[in-house]
């Protein structure tokens, strides 16, 4: 009789080396996550899931082509499958590879059109290629689903600033901030937008909250300087940038904004 490829297979005790990689996974820790979830896929090599969780154990070690590899064999096990698509797009992400992250998106999107998580990536993806039109698009479509994500709308901003759209970028910003007043990013954002259009007392102010929010955030320490260098407040812009030095001291953008402030500063002084 001929041999059935299931045979000798053990789903319940691969479902069991499963879970004892769910729960090494959640102390994270991720290598002997990796050796259950392998037992698991010896047992039943044809469950995507567990092949799924083998990827997501790479990416937490930052080994993405290896999750990559794990993610394509769940995909080939469910053609269906937008979480394998997803995060097979994600892991291109995390490798810069942002093309091939674009194609794994569009490709669940195909699947699945209302899949918000895959349109909001693609937008980052595209934000980081500096096609911040596609990116707008994006976002848009995934607000267009679900307008109650603050990240998205932060991401929107963001694109907005980049094309210099600093009124739409503050409006932006403010829906972000409207669903989550913790969102630093929004903050950040708003305070770069108000920056731009010189309204400065406004800026200063999402800055400052930015900084209460995290005070290892280095971006509105940064921005907090450039706006005290613009109002001639040069004891105070100089605080601000050696505070965001503390937190990268190699920082060239920075330490080249601070020793070019201090030059200024001392012929002020001189005068």
């Amino acid at each position: 009789m001929p041999t059935n490829q299931f045979e000798n297979s053990n789903p319940l005790k691969a479902k069991d080396w499963n879970k004892n990689g769910l729960k090494f996974r959640n102390k994270k820790e991720f290598n002997k996550a990796i050796e259950c979830y392998k037992k698991a896929v010896k047992l039943d090599p044809y469950n995507p899931s567990f092949w799924n969780n083998i990827g997501n154990a790479y990416v937490e070690l930052k080994k993405n082509y290896e999750a990559i590899e794990s993610y394509e064999k769940a995909f080939r096990l469910n053609k269906k499958s937008v979480i394998a698509l997803f995060n097979i797009g994600n892991s291109y992400l995390n490798l810069k590879n942002y093309s091939k992250a674009i194609e794994k998106y569009e490709k669940a999107i195909e699947i699945k059109p209302h899949y918000v998580l895959a349109w909001r990536n693609m937008g980052i993806a595209y934000k980081l290629m500096l096609d911040y039109y596609s990116a707008i698009e994006c976002f848009k479509r995934a607000i267009e689903i679900n307008p109650s994500h603050s990240a998205t709308w932060s991401n929107l901003a963001e694109s907005n600033i980049n094309l210099n759209k600093f009124y739409q970028a503050i409006e932006c910003s403010e829906k972000a901030i409207q669903l989550n007043s913790s969102n630093l990013f929004a903050w950040n954002n708003k305070g770069v937008s108000y920056h731009n259009v010189k309204k400065y007392a406004k800026a200063i102010e999402c800055f400052e909250r930015a900084t209460e929010l995290d005070s290892k955030y280095i971006s509105p320490w940064n921005n907090l300087g450039n706006i005290y260098n613009d109002l001639e407040k040069f004891d105070k812009a100089i605080d601000c940038y050696e505070k965001a030095l503390v937190l990268n001291p190699n920082h060239i953008v920075i330490k080249r904004n601070l020793l070019s402030l201090k030059r200024k500063f001392k012929k002020k002084i001189s005068r």
